[in-house]
């Protein structure tokens, strides 16, 4: 797996300038994974979304040009 820019149990942030809605929103990312065997360079994050509460998987480009590092667990 490539090295990722964000970890298990990081907080993160959506700023709203970076959304499709009219608020910042704070996310856990609670696993980070391969895409599948013929996508290893692919990362999937899953993100629980404080609050909307939902979990979303995203993958790597987007959440790196996107989010901002709150906090690492």
């Amino acid at each position: 797996m490539k090295n990722t820019q964000f970890k298990v149990g990081d907080l993160i942030l959506l700023p709203q300038e970076n959304a499709s809605f009219d608020y910042n929103d704070y996310g856990i990312i609670y696993k980070v994974e391969v895409a599948g065997k013929d996508y290893e360079e692919l990362i999937h994050y899953h993100i629980h979304w404080a609050i909307d509460q939902t979990a979303t998987i995203e993958d790597d480009t987007w959440v790196h040009e996107n989010m901002e590092l709150i906090a690492r667990a």
